[in-house]
């Protein structure tokens, strides 16, 4: 944060050969604080770059047999799935995946060895210059503050060179903000210590600290602590009971104080040791990624405001078709963020596309469940209008999206809660035409759903026995459980009232929840090779996450037979628990009872947006 001096500071007082101490750690060197941070960031991205190309490389077939079949390949590659899945939950708190955890901690105490390690941290003298502690906190700080900006944008260059979508970028622009906070605690202590504990001779009674702001009327101290304070708002009124239950209001605030604090730093560092470059620098790479986004939108919508047509349906839901641009293109699980221009024109939400683009008819078909907020104001706007009417909406996106091709796995299997069926319908589609291919690797896909209510089931129950009668003989199964009060009664004694035909391509309803853990552990023992790709309730991302690490943990130890796959294809190849995509949101469509989109609301959970988790996030 701060990076000024006190008004009795001068040129010749940073000079480092003006006393040993001094030299310890020049000031004029300070920025090495904030170019060493960056690095580390800059270097963690280039790990997630590479990671990337070794991806696009192995799922090309451009491995050798012998690379892909050795058991250090093998067990590395188990490691890292591992770490992408485990995930813990501490009085019910869900916190990151392994991987993610493990890299936000080395961050903070790489931050914190290199801040403690070098002394010293207070100058034996007030009126020499600011403390040394104070400075290097102070500094490191302005390195992490780029990539705090840089992850909350929705189109950033992060998402570019990686492939992971803003959404699972989340978790580390969380962190980065609390680690932030703290150290902006750490360049504030040193001044208050400093400043409280020695007075300055000759005058009467008076601090440093009111010297500072009452006589010499320094900003650096004022704006200091308004920065402080700018940042307990930033931060902690993010918390999700906070965020979640007063998000239209929070997401105004947040965006004022962001802007506001942007301003203040300026202030604060008052062009010292190149703060401004550092500044400047980051309010060019935002901007651009603004104005990218912008520019999209522009191209998305611009044939004319979309239109999209309703259609009521049980259980509170509301179908809507949004007649988009021929040539706008979107992928399996992406999401768009729509603004109602007519019902909620100030905001915009994102909902997942529950279809594919057509070159027949191109439009965008969205669920929505009616809950609070714009839901709710939706759903009032069209209470009572005839079925022909249409309503104008803005799209803007398409973002997120499974962001691998699970066809490249001999087995796929798509898990879904509640809602989440409109995420994973997308997924299936692209599948089942791909296993028409002669070439498609992909030979039997598994979706199971879980729904609360049985009235449920009509949301997708068409498209479902659709997807069944298209699908190639065997190639598809499709299991339907209900889990809500009516099926609760007893799972033993639901089973025996009312039990489906069990084999067959579609089955339901099964009353009780699904074991989740045996699913996923039972297809890793049937498969060579197997995606899977999950969205829904917390519990159940929860349970899939687990039980993914658990396969992952056997093959690094040797007692699974499913391994890393061999070339797609290849009738000799290894077994393969291969990549796994597991959607950390609550519900495909519509709002939770708070009234925000899921996305929303998972935005500030410690269990969500996660990139290191190879995971498969999408917004509702």
């Amino acid at each position: 944060m701060s990076t000024n001096t006190s008004a009795t500071e001068s040129h010749s007082a940073h000079d480092h050969g003006s006393s040993p101490e001094m030299a310890a750690d020049p000031y004029e060197e300070s920025p090495k604080y904030a170019k060493g941070v960056l690095y580390f960031l800059c270097g963690t991205l280039a790990l997630f770059i590479i990671g990337r190309w070794i991806v696009a490389i192995r799922n090309q077939r451009r491995f050798s047999q012998s690379a892909l079949k050795s058991g250090i390949y093998r067990k590395g590659i188990a490691i890292s799935r591992y770490l992408s899945s485990k995930q813990q939950r501490i009085f019910g708190v869900h916190f990151p995946v392994l991987g993610s955890g493990l890299l936000i901690l080395a961050f903070f105490v790489f931050l914190m060895a290199w801040a403690f390690s070098v002394h010293p941290y207070y100058w034996s003298s007030w009126d020499v210059q600011s403390p040394p502690l104070a400075i290097r906190t102070g500094l490191m700080t302005i390195g992490m503050y780029p990539f705090i900006l840089i992850l909350a944008s929705k189109w950033n260059f992060v998402t570019l060179l990686t492939g992971h979508s803003y959404e699972k970028l989340q978790v580390f622009h969380q962190f980065l903000g609390h680690i932030f906070f703290l150290f902006g605690m750490f360049h504030s202590f040193p001044y208050v210590v400093q400043g409280m504990s020695e007075v300055k001779p000759g005058w009467e009674p008076m601090t440093k600290i009111e010297y500072s702001i009452f006589v010499t009327k320094k900003v650096y101290y004022w704006s200091g602590f308004a920065m402080l304070g700018f940042l307990v708002i930033l931060c902690w009124l993010s918390l999700s009971p906070i965020r979640n239950r007063y998000y239209e209001t929070f997401k105004i605030i947040h965006h004022l104080c962001s802007l506001t604090f942007l301003g203040l730093f300026f202030v604060h560092c008052n062009s010292k040791l190149d703060s401004n470059d550092w500044l400047w620098s980051t309010v060019v790479v935002y901007s651009l990624s603004v104005a990218f986004r912008f520019a999209w939108m522009l191209i998305s919508n611009s044939g004319g405001t979309p239109k999209a047509s309703f259609e009521l349906m049980p259980a509170g839901m509301v179908k809507l078709r949004i007649k988009c641009n021929p040539n706008e293109k979107w992928g399996p699980g992406q999401h768009y963020f729509l603004n109602f221009k007519s019902v909620l024109p100030l905001q915009s939400h994102p909902f997942t596309i529950a279809n594919l683009p057509s070159p027949e008819k191109n439009e965008l078909v969205v669920l929505i469940r009616q809950a609070h907020g714009v839901t709710k104001a939706l759903a009032q706007h069209l209470e009572g209008k005839d079925p022909n009417t249409t309503v104008l909406v803005f799209i803007d996106g398409p973002f997120g999206g499974i962001g691998q091709d699970l066809s490249i796995y001999e087995h796929a299997l798509l898990i879904a809660g509640g809602t989440g069926v409109t995420f994973i319908m997308p997924v299936l589609q692209d599948l089942l035409a791909k296993t028409r291919q002669k070439d498609c690797v992909c030979r039997s896909i598994q979706v199971l759903w879980s729904v609360r209510e049985e009235d449920s089931i009509s949301w997708m129950i068409a498209e479902l026995e659709n997807a069944v009668k298209e699908a190639p003989s065997s190639a598809l199964t499709v299991k339907i459980h209900v889990t809500g009060a009516a099926a609760s009664k007893n799972d033993d004694d639901s089973e025996k009232e009312k039990v489906p035909q069990a084999g067959a391509a579609l089955s339901y309803p099964w009353y009780g929840r699904a074991d989740v853990r045996a699913v996923v552990s039972a297809a890793a023992a049937d498969s060579r090779t197997l995606g899977v790709a999950a969205c829904g309730p917390e519990t159940l991302l929860y349970d899939v996450r687990n039980a993914v690490a658990d396969v992952e943990k056997d093959i690094v130890f040797g007692k699974a037979k499913c391994t890393e796959r061999s070339t797609p294809g290849n009738d000799s190849a290894d077994y393969d628990f291969s990549s796994i995509y597991i959607n950390p949101v609550l519900s495909i469509v519509g709002t939770r009872a708070t009234g925000q989109s899921p996305i929303e609301k998972l935005w500030f959970k410690l269990d969500t947006v996660d990139p290191f988790a190879d995971d498969m996030l999408r917004a509702a």
